[in-house]
């Protein structure tokens, strides 16, 4: 049984995150860092807007670095991903990509890792009966 259903959905999802992070990192965070020190964020006067708008800046810039490891790892393991052997940590692990991308909001992400995991899981079912386990 091949696998490449599963393996173009993890892959799709594995690239879209990769750019979201990359357009998190590039993008939004360069706007952060240009349109920060031009808002009053300050309430107190010991905190300064710039102090805010770097702290801002370097918690977007992690997050999009999180989400491009996450895709370059995704990636990688969807490549890898066997045809006529049964598989258990890699679906389960792109589900749980899957229920991390719905709590960031990512419906692309969750959509394509949840298919992904579930239905190499299901595969999985149908290649042990087809070797006689």
């Amino acid at each position: 049984m091949t696998r490449k259903f599963e393996k173009s959905l993890a892959m799709v999802g594995a690239v879209w995150q990769m750019g979201s992070g990359l357009v998190t990192m590039l993008i939004y965070a360069t706007w952060i860092r240009t349109q920060g020190p031009g808002l009053d964020l300050a309430t107190d006067k010991f905190i300064s807007s710039k102090l805010l708008t770097n702290n801002i800046y370097l918690f977007t810039v992690s997050f999009g670095m999180m989400y491009v490891i996450a895709g370059v790892i995704n990636f990688y393991l969807a490549k890898k991903l066997k045809t006529n052997e049964v598989e258990v940590k890699t679906p389960i692990w792109f589900v749980i990509c899957g229920v991390i991308s719905l709590c960031f909001m990512d419906f692309i992400g969750t959509l394509s890792f949840i298919i992904a995991g579930l239905i190499a899981l299901a595969r999985n079912k149908a290649i042990s009966v087809s070797h006689g386990n």
